[in-house]
């Protein structure tokens, strides 16, 4: 029964962990991925309630484990299926959640129907445990070896399968486990077994074929145009890639408002129901005289037939005015294949064979990982707006790790500069300015950081009604420059910003701001006072940088009292929506995870066990149940830059660690060592001392690898630290089962209960205090559990 029951562990686990991504990925394309973060990471209590529910009534549970046993699988099995088509019948509005504190309730049934699974799933998998402590080694290898395996094979599964489907496919992967279950076992077991297939089977046959998208987001909007209709979608892990067709659909960001020509119909690009971009028909020569007319064709005032390189291309925009403006060959950049397929297939006609001109070259790459291995100089870079302007205006990426703007990504680029090259940045003109202060105040450090003395002579910046254009030089601008960009401006009509020798009278000409902040906090930077504006500024926008890459975060706590005077508390989220949906997810998280955590003390006392042990257990498991977690979450965060994408390094750190962590766990079974525990404590702070001062650097050398090493790299580099923290969780469950088997379903609650708050409040500490912080929160976690150890049963 143990080796079925291992197996039974094993395909619950792929299916939890391959639900968990899927549901997220769901999530992220209804509604947005921190909205999806604040779900799953309520849902992932499950693991915690079960261990509470299991303290609760572990007797009774242990006396019909069989049926408890299947019927949980059922549960969870049908939970799984439905939960998509539940959730898609449950109408919420996330931009009004703050504005009235009562629609927080609307969340409950959200939580519920995410919950179900993952408390029904921990259930099966905290019986196993709690039923035979003396193969918890083994037992928790099969669930940390299942774990790996199903966010791996759920990444997989993106390339093909819809979000809207994944759930269905996970229900799949977990039915052999009630089949497991119910062989050799009673006749009613055999029933439950065959009535949730044919179950199951017809809700993937009759099920509706999509889910309601939030009337907030781009797309939706989009489909309200007239004749407005979806004539693409492509799947793969980075989204939803959908093309929008409409008559009246028109996008011209930077426009001069003095352009008085036709602008042509467009399609819209949407990935995950987010703006990606608009598609010009160059076929048509008045989407290139468009193009003529903004902000984007300053540059090519300034060279002639310049070597390009466009980072985060699109849908290719940049590259048909480069190309216009008689560029020898342009470069474009783009992480997500799926557009540039997109793009060379079913829309190449419409871009007039762009993806196969001889005079470019698409690379689907992360920028930084090819500038570090491309050693070719370019005259021009660009870097164009990699967000709609609804998601910056809201505060939408609050928390996304952005490292093409950060101080030492500006600094990589202008390294790839020829002699007399030029960097281009384009941001988005919010009102009261934010990401676009912060972009020239990031230019302006990067170039003292290069060691130049007068980096206003280095400098040019100029906005239109929506968006601001910084350039940068290694090389003063000359005056032939300056005299042409001053002409550029006053012919169009955009606002200088900065450029050397300007006057006063230059300053806020066509589109008005009182007070102007970009030309003041330029000014402020440049006369060394810096740190004094932006000190009094309303929001925090001081250069972001590889430990804090969250360009889109510029909320401050000390300011606070002023923005609720200036626009009352029912605005102040909308500002940092995705930061505010954090706070209230870590609230929530601590005050339920407390509440279940302190209810089986009751049953402690009653069972006479105790007091130093129940503290002991609560240092030990919680010490490692945050450490663990709060690992993957740096991790993750460390190796996004290194691999690419969010995806890529949430799907091979979660497999890494997980699958070595089973190894561990597997091995320490097999070890009788007194003093293992405390061997392996001094092993993984030595292993988190080393990371802290060399893991950064190293993967900076190392970016120049191919994506294939890289990936090797990350294996080698995670999977001794993920082994030793394998040790842990089976050894201190098999000696507090020496002192008190009443403790074993206490224990499991509470390292799932730490495990979930801490993944909100290390999030929330890398926002605040930077990611290099949240090693020594790991440390300091195994660091607690390791005082436990002292003079105690482990």
């Amino acid at each position: 029964m143990t080796s079925r029951l291992s197996w039974i562990v094993g395909l619950v686990s792929v299916a939890l962990l391959g639900f968990e991504l899927s549901l997220m990925r769901l999530l992220s394309y209804v509604l947005w991925y921190h909205f999806a973060y604040m779900i799953i990471s309520v849902s992932l209590l499950g693991f915690g309630a079960s261990g509470t529910l299991l303290a609760l009534a572990r007797p009774t549970i242990l006396k019909y484990r069989q049926i408890v046993l299947s019927t949980s699988l059922c549960c969870c099995i049908l939970s799984l299926a439905l939960s998509p088509l539940l959730l898609s019948e449950i109408s919420i509005d996330p931009f009004l959640l703050f504005s009235d504190m009562w629609k927080l309730w609307q969340l409950g049934p959200f939580y519920l129907l995410a919950f179900l699974p993952f408390f029904s799933g921990a259930i099966v998998i905290g019986l196993a445990f709690v039923q035979h402590p003396e193969h918890v080694g083994r037992l928790y290898f099969f669930n940390m070896a299942g774990s790996g395996a199903g966010s791996l094979g759920a990444v997989g599964l993106m390339h093909w399968v819809h979000p809207v489907s994944l759930p269905l496919v996970m229900a799949f992967v977990a039915l052999p486990a009630l089949w497991l279950a119910s062989f050799g076992g009673e006749r009613k077991r055999f029933s439950l077994a065959v009535v949730t297939s044919f179950t199951l089977i017809a809700i993937a046959m009759f099920s509706p074929p999509g889910v309601g998208m939030s009337q907030y987001k781009g797309l939706s909007k989009a489909l309200l145009l007239p004749e407005a209709r979806i004539v693409l979608q492509k799947v793969n892990p980075l989204g939803v890639l959908e093309v929008v067709q409409s008559p009246a659909l028109r996008y011209a960001p930077g426009m001069s408002l003095m352009y008085e020509g036709r602008i042509p119909p467009q399609v819209g690009v949407f990935n995950d129901g987010e703006w990606v971009g608009s598609i010009l028909d160059v076929r048509d020569s008045s989407g290139l005289r468009l193009l003529d007319h903004s902000v984007s064709a300053v540059p090519f005032r300034l060279m002639k037939e310049p070597r390009v390189l466009v980072i985060g291309s699109g849908t290719g925009n940049d590259v048909h005015l480069a190309l216009n403006h008689g560029a020898q060959h342009v470069t474009g950049i783009e992480m997500n294949k799926g557009l540039l397929d997109v793009l060379d297939q079913e829309l190449n006609e419409r871009t007039n064979n762009l993806t196969r001109d001889p005079n470019v070259t698409f690379i689907a790459e992360e920028a930084r990982a090819y500038l570090s291995r491309d050693k070719k100089e370019y005259d021009l870079i660009i870097l164009p707006i990699l967000e709609g302007q609804s998601a910056s205006a809201a505060g939408l990426h609050a928390l996304f790790e952005n490292y093409l703007f950060t101080v030492e990504s500006f600094n990589g680029m202008i390294d790839r500069l020829s002699p007399e090259g030029m960097l281009v940045v384009h941001a988005w003109m919010t009102h009261p300015p934010r990401s676009s202060l912060r972009t020239m105040l990031m230019i302006l450090e990067a170039l003292r950081e290069r060691g130049i003395d007068r980096p206003e002579e280095h400098v040019a910046a100029i906005r239109s009604w929506g968006t601001v254009s910084a350039m940068v030089k290694k090389e003063p601008l000359t005056k032939n420059e300056v005299a042409e960009i001053r002409s550029f401006c006053s012919d169009l009509g955009f606002d200088l910003i900065h450029l050397p020798g300007l006057r006063p009278d230059e300053v806020n000409r066509f589109h008005e701001l009182t007070p102007d902040h970009l030309f003041e906090a330029t000014c402020a930077s440049l006369r060394g006072n810096l740190e004094a504006f932006t000190d009094q500024y309303l929001f925090n926008v001081g250069p972001s940088t590889d430990n804090q890459p969250y360009s889109s975060h510029f909320f401050k706590w000390e300011r606070l009292p002023e923005l609720l005077q200036m626009y009352g508390s029912g605005q102040i989220p909308f500002f940092e929506l995705g930061y505010f949906f954090l706070l209230v997810t870590l609230i929530q998280l601590v005050v339920v995870s407390s509440v279940l955590m302190i209810i089986p003390l009751r049953i402690r006392r009653t069972h006479q066990v105790v007091r130093g042990s129940l503290c002991r257990t609560l240092l030990y498991f919680g010490g490692i149940g945050v450490g663990y977690m709060v690992t993957e979450i740096v991790m993750i965060q460390k190796f996004i830059l290194f691999l690419g994408h969010p995806v890529y390094s949430v799907s091979i750190i979660i497999t890494t660690m997980l699958v070595s962590s089973g190894l561990g766990s597997l091995v320490s079974g097999r070890s009788q060592g007194k003093n293992l525990l405390l061997l392996s404590f001094i092993c993984l702070l030595t292993i988190f001392t080393a990371y802290f001062l060399f893991l950064s650097p190293l993967l900076q050398v190392l970016l120049v690898l191919d994506f294939a090493w890289r990936v090797l790299v990350c294996t080698a580099f995670l999977a001794p630290v993920g082994f030793v923290m394998g040790f842990f969780f089976p050894l201190g469950l098999r000696r507090i089962s020496d002192e008190s088997v009443d403790l074993i379903p206490w224990a499991w609650g509470i390292n799932g209960y730490c495990s979930v708050v801490s993944a909100s409040l290390a999030l929330f500490i890398s926002v605040e205090f930077g990611i290099s912080s949240l090693l020594l929160l790991a440390m300091i976690s195994y660091g607690l559990a390791a005082l436990s150890v002292k003079k105690s049963p482990f």
